[in-house]
Parts: C-alpha cells; sequence; structure tokens
C-alpha cells in the first residue's frame, strides 16, 4: 500500500496538485516505517515537489534526511548503492543549488551526476557500417 501513495503523490505532483502529492508522499513515508531506502526513495519524491513549489528551505531538509536514510542503508546492509536513487538524489541536490543561487555549487553537483550517469550508462560505441 506504501508503493499506492508514493506513486499517487507522483501523479499529483505531475498535474500540480502539489498539496495531495505531498499528503500522499508523507503517508507512503509513514507507511514504509522502518524501510530506510524506500523511505529514501519517496523523500526524494517530496523534496521534488518542494522544488516545484518553490519551497527551498524545505526540500533542502528533506534532501538531507533523504541523504542521511540512503547513507545508513547502505551502511547497514553493505548493499550496493542504487543508481537511480543515486541519481535522483543528485539531480534534486542539483536543482536545490541553482534555485538558491549557489552556482559554483550546483555546476559542481551537476558535474556529479553526469560523472553517476556516464559510470553506469556509458555512451555506445558508434556501429561500423560497412556499405
Amino acid at each position: 500500500m506504501a508503493c499506492f501513495y508514493n506513486n499517487l503523490g507522483r501523479c499529483y505532483c505531475e498535474i500540480n496538485q502539489f498539496a495531495l502529492a505531498d499528503q500522499s508522499f508523507r503517508e507512503a513515508i509513514t507507511r514504509y516505517k522502518g524501510n530506510l531506502s524506500y523511505q529514501a526513495i519517496v523523500l526524494n519524491n517530496l523534496a521534488d515537489s518542494q522544488l516545484r513549489q518553490g519551497h527551498l528551505t524545505d526540500a533542502a531538509a528533506t534532501l538531507e534526511t533523504a541523504r542521511q536514510l540512503y547513507r545508513r542503508y547502505s551502511q547497514q546492509t553493505g548493499a550496493q548503492r542504487d543508481v537511480f536513487t543515486g541519481q535522483r538524489l543528485s539531480a534534486n541536490t542539483a536543482e536545490l543549488l541553482f534555485r538558491q543561487k549557489q552556482w559554483a555549487e550546483s555546476e559542481r553537483e551537476s558535474h556529479r551526476l553526469t560523472a553517476l550517469c556516464h559510470a553506469y550508462f556509458p555512451m555506445p560505441t558508434p556501429a561500423l557500417v560497412e556499405n
């Protein structure tokens, strides 16, 4: 059921129904209690909603909590990091820094994001085409 609320929140966010989105994300976080990885994912979605609304202070706090939970999850389980969660956390962090007019920090985070994406999704080499 927690997944339902997370997906519902994402749908509400896409149609700019942010109050309903945030409410759905908070319900998902409550239902994912004890599951650090999923809580981090949903918190990242909540931060995305907060960024879209221009609530930069809230988004910064939410992103920091998401990062802490995700770090704890990785440390406790010894699990390899989830590239998609890392990518979304980095993208939202870069967006937050940009909106806060922290240009250099935003650029560094964007470069880190690009490096992360290239590490996991390298550009394919061109195929040789014979005439």
